[in-house]
This record gives C-alpha cells, structure tokens and sequence, in this order.
C-alpha cells in the first residue's frame, strides 16, 4: 500500500492570497469612506430642506397676523424697510414664546440660538401690493424665498454668515465665490388675510 504525501500551501500561494486580501480589503475600505461622506450630505440636504420648508411655514403664519399692515407681524413686516424689497436678508429670531423660532440651526434642524450648523436667508418680494401700497384693500400678496446654507467641509466662512444682516455679509454668503458652503432654495407665498 502506498502512502499519499500530503500537501501544503506553498509560501508563493500563500503571498498571492494575501495580495488578493488586502487589495479587496483596499477597495471596500476605500468605498466605506465615500459612502459615509454621500450619506452625510445627502442628511445634510435633508435637513436643510425641513429647514427651509419650516420658513415657509412659519410665514404663511406670520401672514395670518396680515390685517390691514404689514406692523402685526414678526418677519413680514421688514418689507416696510426701504430698500428690502426683493433683497435677501437675515430673519431675526422671533423671542416670542409661542414661536421660538431663528436664523440659526443645530446639526439636527432644531433652531437653536447661536447655532452655526444651518443658516437661513429669507427674501421677500411684492407680487401685488396692499392697499397702503396703492393696491386693491386686502389682496396684497408677497413672494417668500429661504435659502438655507451650510459650510463645506474645508470651506472658509463668511464672517458673521449667521449673525450679520449686512448687505455685503448676505451678499459674500450668496456668491460662495469659494465654494465655501452648499445651499438649498424654496420659494412659497403669502396673501393678506382680508
């Protein structure tokens, strides 16, 4: 009877098995890392459209307060302000205890003063105006747009992104010549409530 020799891996076969691991292991690692980073921004979006639709909530309510003047409401009334008409702006937060309600956002969409995570500009546009305006008596109607922005990763802020309702901070916001954030836009309106 003969005896059958056994056979091992040689140490070639177990090299090239090992250079087949580690470059699939590569690969997946490779793959994880930009997988975590779509998924983060892909939350990041999903937020700042919460974010922007909450805006857009928030004044359709305000101009429920929308009588007779524009001086009943918390945010529709800078359009009283010369000069704001169609210009982006800086909301300021509302300390009213009903409402509790601001520019700035934490990383889970809550508003929360002083908060850096989500910001938001609101323009206001005439479409129609209201009677003090020279328009019909309780048919004023205003365009809302809220953009909602927040830094790139390695992007360099605008000073005071959040807290500045200076022309030319808004405006440096709003070139992002330095790709320095991302932004969501959602545009709604309001009519007077006669």
């Amino acid at each position: 009877m003969t005896r059958r020799r056994s056979r091992g891996y040689t140490v070639v076969e177990l090299m090239m098995a090992l250079a087949v691991f580690t470059a699939g292991v590569t690969g997946i690692i490779a793959m994880q890392r930009s997988v975590v980073a779509a998924n983060r921004h892909a939350r990041n979006v999903t937020v700042a459209n919460g974010i922007a639709q909450a805006w857009l909530d928030q004044l359709a309510v305000d101009s429920s307060l929308w009588r007779t003047s524009l001086d009943q409401t918390a945010w529709l009334k800078t359009l009283n302000d010369a000069g704001t008409d169609g210009v982006w702006q800086l909301p300021a937060p509302s300390i009213a205890t009903e409402r509790n309600f601001g520019p700035t956002f934490n990383l889970f969409g809550a508003p929360t003063a002083g908060a850096t995570d989500f910001c938001v500009h609101v323009r206001l546009t005439w479409l129609y105006p209201d009677e003090l305006r020279g328009g019909r008596a309780g048919s004023g109607s205003i365009r809302t747009d809220v953009r909602v922005f927040w830094a790139r990763d390695g992007g360099t802020r605008v000073a005071a992104d959040c807290t500045s309702n200076a022309a030319a901070t808004i405006a440096d916001v709003g070139v992002d010549a330095n790709d320095s954030y991302f932004f969501v836009y959602q545009t709604g309106a309001v009519a007077q409530h006669p």
